[in-house]
């Protein structure tokens, strides 16, 4: 258990046992023998909890003696010259954790976040309901990395094809289609035909995505120092992240936000027969009537949303046979199957659902994806970045944090992916 998910049972525990007191007659004894009981099992479990909180706030203060015995040894040793990478994550933690009454950085601190942060090139921002327009620092490479896989578990744009790039502003990135065309046999003395390569162009832009601003009361910074706050910055700003990144690579307009894939994907690759069914067959002629080229891409796969994928599991083979069309996983029990007709499956909860009671397919949806997904670019530019503002909150007494990444998506090839639509 994190330190964050203690304070929280604990704090449930506390609620409870009071709560149970309160119920207590004059003779000291409760109404119903079952509260006594339930009294000493929490106050066993707060016990419990109190002891272990204790063991994670002694192992955070080693940890945090460590990482200053680490700083100075280095500060030290690299006297004159730029700090390594140890001493600019310590130096980012200290920034983003101190209290409002101690916001201070050395000069050296200051100068070392500064020139990391210079080096990032802001974008145009979509501003997700946040007002704190405060520059921030880039997030060290290893939280940065933690909080990028994090974000991947809030939908399918893992299956997308990755395109980082250092520099913000807007990029050209060439696209063809050559799927088309094939070659001839020229008669004798005959000149070959020319087919020129049909080449175009995608531009590809530069969009801020913002986690919304966390807000935490200085009170619980100084009570609980440093690493309850990277506690919950690590819970929620993936999260928050994740979730937003996939709604817009997903179902991004293009006007002032990423082409999401489903705006981008404009070819149908059938209509179901059933308004609120979809058939093995239906959904082996979405898979082949995608061209063989793009079938034999490592990108190549199937996205639907969980609801979608219920369903999808109570398929059988053809009209009689009482086979599942997925071969179940003998290994983990529950575990969901990872492969249709060969090539894996990605959940995208942003994509259309089942309907909520029904468990159907809805009518006149997309249900399903399938295709190279890695034709489906998705630009990011530097890594997760962070703002801390003391000022907007503190008649609170709370200080604002704010996570935010430069990304973008756009499909270079139309007919690379195709969907299944709902009759």
């Amino acid at each position: 258990m994190t330190r964050l998910d203690v304070l929280q049972e604990l704090s449930n525990v506390q609620a409870a046992l009071k709560d149970m007191r309160a119920t207590r007659g004059a003779d000291g004894k409760f109404a119903d023998p079952l509260t006594q009981v339930s009294l000493d099992k929490n106050n066993a479990r707060y016990l419990e909890l109190s002891s272990l909180l204790t063991d994670l706030n002694i192992e955070e203060e080693q940890r945090k003696l460590q990482v200053e015995r680490d700083v100075t040894t280095r500060d030290n040793a690299d006297s004159g010259r730029e700090k390594p990478n140890l001493s600019y994550d310590a130096s980012f933690w200290r920034w983003a954790t101190q209290s409002m009454e101690n916001p201070n950085l050395s000069a050296d601190e200051k100068r070392m976040l500064s020139t990391r942060a210079a080096s990032e090139v802001r974008g145009t921002s979509i501003n997700i309901g946040s007002t704190d327009s405060l520059g921030g620092y880039a997030i060290p490479q290893e939280f940065s990395n933690e909080i990028e896989s994090m974000m991947k578990w809030y939908g399918g744009y893992q299956a997308f094809g990755k395109w980082d790039s250092n520099a913000g502003g807007s990029m050209k990135y060439p696209s063809i289609d050559d799927t088309a065309t094939t070659g001839n046999i020229p008669g004798q003395g005959t000149a070959s035909t020319v087919a020129d390569l049909t080449l175009g162009q995608i531009l590809f832009g530069d969009y801020t995505i913002d986690s919304k601003i966390i807000k935490v009361s200085d009170e619980l910074d100084n009570d609980n120092g440093v690493g309850l706050i990277k506690e919950i910055l690590r819970d929620f700003l993936p999260s928050r992240l994740g979730r937003a990144v996939n709604t817009y690579l997903t179902n991004g307009t293009g006007t002032s936000q990423p082409y999401g894939f489903t705006t981008t994907v404009t070819n149908s690759a059938l209509t179901t027969a059933g308004a609120t069914a979809i058939t093995q067959a239906e959904l082996m002629r979405v898979m082949y009537s995608v061209d063989r080229a793009y079938r034999q891409s490592p990108g190549t796969a199937w996205m639907v949303s969980d609801t979608i994928m219920g369903y999808l599991r109570t398929l059988e083979l053809g009209n009689t046979n009482t086979v599942p069309i997925f071969t179940p996983n003998l290994d983990v029990v529950g575990a969901e199957p990872v492969k249709l007709f060969g090539y894996p499956i990605y959940i995208n909860n942003d994509l259309a659902a089942a309907h909520a009671t029904t468990r159907l397919p809805v009518t006149a949806t997309k249900s399903v994806y399938f295709g190279d997904f890695n034709k489906y670019k998705v630009r990011s530019i530097g890594g997760v970045n962070m703002s801390r503002n003391d000022q907007l909150y503190w008649a609170e007494r709370s200080i604002g944090f704010r996570g935010y990444v430069r990304k973008d998506g756009n499909l270079v090839n139309a007919n690379a992916i195709k969907y299944l639509l709902q009759a």
